[in-house]
């Protein structure tokens, strides 16, 4: 898995439709339908309900959503703590 699977999954869920998500996402609808299938496959879970419209998350895409959040928010903290520490780091030599 890699942190943009995670940024896509949000937007779609955010949005609810594939078509919409492509364009904020400057990628194409298939792409995208691929990706959520192959992670689906992965996992052995259905994360959206395309029965509805706008789609929405299932139980298990909640959960999903959730922790690539976790994950995302951890990714933004260290990213940020990395670069403070390397600008006082240079400022203190």
């Amino acid at each position: 898995m890699e942190f943009r699977e995670f940024k896509y999954i949000k937007t779609i869920a955010e949005l609810g439709r594939f078509t919409q998500a492509a364009k904020v996402l400057y990628t194409s609808q298939p792409s995208l339908s691929h990706l959520v299938a192959r992670i689906e496959g992965e996992l052995g879970v259905t994360l959206f309900d395309r029965n509805v419209k706008p789609m929405r998350l299932t139980y298990a895409g909640e959960v999903y959503l959730r922790h690539a959040q976790d994950i995302l928010n951890v990714k933004d903290q260290m990213s940020w703590c990395c670069g403070w520490k390397l600008l006082n780091r240079r400022y203190t030599l």
